[in-house]
């Protein structure tokens, strides 16, 4: 339990210290999409996989307690938005109620169909490269939602991959933490609440965010029988190659204008990733 624990309490904190390093302070008062992210999703994330690692607690009672963290993860975010109420006023909300049902059940469904086969993956073979190839992913989408149009949302990101890249680093110094299914949460649900403000709140295309969320269970390649020839360590480097090169092929396609759009003239060149990290440096 005190490995589980330590995985979800040391990326969550790792994520909220790293946030506040880079100058994020949250509102209680009027709080806006980021600040749900960083003062409910990842919190709540943090209590439900604790929970999960209880004593004697049943497997299914700790996947209701997931289930329902990811059915609630979408409406917390868009608590309060012009895509669940009429903020504006009568008339004014975005989304019908058919629109409505199926935005945020699929949403729910999608999360929790990913959650349920990393968990998988990770407890079929337990190791480091599940968690890994979520940071590489939660990187990845940082600078997509950042090029997109949403500079401090995308930002938020990267404190997140690097608190996932740390706790890695750190299982090498504590015996079994490489095993436990709890690496998987933090940024999992760190990843989903990411993509889900940079598509609602941002200028995130609906297939840029699918696709990255989708892109860690190419670790399920390394499962395939031919695949299973190769020792082991070979087996986990093919799992990040493949996850990395999914993950940046969509950031490499964020950085180019859609064919037939006007660029901008010459002398006022296209922002960068490079320009979007040092942005306010």
């Amino acid at each position: 339990m005190r490995v589980r624990c330590g995985w979800s309490l040391g990326a969550g904190f790792g994520f909220i210290a790293g946030c506040y390093v880079l100058g994020w302070r949250p509102r209680w008062e009027v709080m806006e999409d980021k600040d749900r992210f960083l003062l409910l999703l990842i919190p709540l994330a943090m209590l439900v996989e604790c929970l999960s690692a209880a004593p004697r607690l049943p497997r299914s009672i700790s996947w209701i307690g997931r289930g329902a963290l990811a059915f609630a993860a979408t409406p917390l975010l868009l608590w309060n938005t012009v895509y669940l109420k009429d903020v504006a006023g009568p008339g004014t909300r975005q989304w019908s109620e058919t629109e409505l049902i199926l935005w945020l059940s699929g949403l729910g469904a999608l999360l929790t169909t990913v959650w349920t086969l990393l968990d998988w993956r990770h407890v079929r073979r337990p190791g480091r490269s599940t968690p890994l190839a979520l940071a590489l992913t939660t990187a990845a989408a940082a600078l997509t939602v950042m090029l997109s149009g949403y500079l401090t949302g995308g930002q938020m990101g990267l404190p997140l991959a690097a608190a996932v890249t740390g706790g890695v680093l750190a299982s090498f110094l504590l015996r079994g933490a490489g095993v436990t299914s709890g690496a998987c949460t933090i940024p999992l649900v760190g990843l989903f609440g990411l993509l889900v403000i940079g598509r609602f709140f941002g200028e995130l295309a609906t297939w840029q965010g699918l696709v990255i969320f989708l892109c860690p269970l190419l670790t399920w390649v390394t499962e395939l029988p031919i695949a299973r020839r190769l020792r082991r360590g070979l087996r986990d480097v093919l799992a990040l190659v493949l996850v990395t090169g999914c993950a940046g092929g969509v950031v490499y396609l964020a950085q180019k204008p859609p064919e037939g759009t006007s660029t901008k003239s010459p002398s006022t060149p296209a922002p960068t990733v490079d320009d979007y990290l040092n942005f306010g440096k």
